[in-house]
């Protein structure tokens, strides 16, 4: 399984000046199985921003790109139906007891708004056949309207053990804007009851963004005698990054022996991009393995 992580666009004012064109040609020469977009396409939730992540990720040659809300995303009153309209209009998971909910306006008031839908969260899950196996994808909303910190309704993260139960697959991967296990000054404050979802269903692994700073952790529950790992990738284009600079992941033979994991550091320099690959090996050593301008070849991957 071949899985590209993608978080942090950013169009709009944030946006890097690189050639997307050029990031787009050695994305696409990867060939992934999967695209995972972890939130914050958008700088201010604007309909031009959501049309522009649009066309950016129709470009992709994946019939699979998975893509969630970030705290930029969730800037307007607008943003469900953006989303709805340009990256995604599945079916959305509700609470199961609407008396219980305490995240802040999971719900917008019909009374108020003249909106299509009133349902002000992206929590979703996707199955899809990766090479005869059933691969699981939950999709969580971990952000709140108007704010950069992040919060998980347990109502809904009860739903969706309801749809896990119901629904034979293979492995569940999840993805999250807001990082469960590492945090910056915006956190989100309800990981407790997301690392107890993660243990209750054997999540295997967890891809995050939001703090523009890459990070891998792999975590042994030992009261819960299960083991997972959490992927936070870096700023794919935007221009706020301090601490490193942009970059994408891919993931060759996911969750296999011969596991590969490249992080692709991107310098843009005019016209051209100078791709710089760096693989993480499994004892934790790392190594630049490529660093050449312009697309590069498949092979570096």
């Amino acid at each position: 399984m071949k899985i590209i992580h993608i978080t942090d666009l950013h169009f709009g004012p944030y946006q890097w000046n690189g050639n997307n064109d050029k990031l787009l040609e050695r994305i696409n020469a990867f060939n992934a199985d999967l695209v995972f977009n972890t939130g914050d396409m958008t700088t201010d939730s604007l309909e031009d921003e959501f049309q522009q992540a649009h066309d950016f990720l129709a470009k992709i040659k994946c019939n699979n790109i998975v893509s969630i809300l970030g705290n930029h995303d969730k800037f307007s009153r607008r943003s469900h139906d953006f989303f709805r309209k340009y990256i995604y209009d599945g079916q959305f998971v509700e609470p199961k007891d609407r008396s219980k909910v305490k995240k802040r306006r999971v719900y917008m008031n019909k009374d108020v708004v003249t909106l299509e839908g009133y349902l002000y969260e992206a929590n979703f899950v996707r199955l899809f056949d990766i090479k005869g196996k059933k691969v699981m994808v939950v999709a969580l909303d971990t952000c709140v309207m108007h704010q950069h910190t992040g919060f998980m309704e347990e109502e809904i993260l009860h739903t969706i053990s309801d749809i896990i139960k119901r629904t034979p697959h293979d492995c569940i991967l999840m993805l999250t804007h807001h990082p469960v296990l590492s945090t910056d000054n915006e956190p989100l404050y309800s990981s407790k009851h997301i690392t107890s979802f993660i243990n209750k269903h054997k999540i295997g692994a967890v891809f995050c963004g939001h703090t523009h700073d890459v990070a891998m952790i792999k975590v042994n529950d030992i009261l819960h005698n299960h083991t997972y790992r959490q992927f936070i990738c870096g700023s794919m284009s935007g221009r706020t990054t301090v601490h490193d600079v942009n970059m994408y992941c891919s993931y060759e033979n996911f969750g296999e022996e011969d596991e590969k994991i490249i992080i692709t550091r991107m310098y843009p320099e005019g016209e051209d991009i100078n791709f710089v690959d760096t693989a993480v090996e499994k004892d934790g050593s790392i190594a630049n393995i490529s660093g050449n301008v312009g697309q590069g070849n498949a092979s570096d991957l």
